[in-house]
């Protein structure tokens, strides 16, 4: 587990909640907007987050097989 990873799952579970809030708000227009803007703003951090931590685990993957590969000969 890396801090990104648990970066991006706090805000996976942000915008679920968002999604739900919003859902749960349609009657007050003013809240519903409000809740769409903080919802937009959550899956485009879920976004960044989730694409950036994939990144770093690839990289530390492939120090780990090159490391492997240094120490096994």
């Amino acid at each position: 587990p890396s801090i990104w990873g648990k970066i991006s799952t706090f805000f996976q579970v942000a915008a679920v909640l968002l999604v739900l809030l919003r859902a749960a708000a349609q009657s007050d227009v003013a809240t519903a907007f409000l809740l769409h803007g903080l919802e937009l703003a959550a899956l485009g951090l879920t976004v960044f987050f989730t694409v950036w931590s994939g990144v770093h685990y690839t990289i530390r993957g492939i120090r780990m097989i090159k490391a492997a590969r240094c120490v096994a000969g």
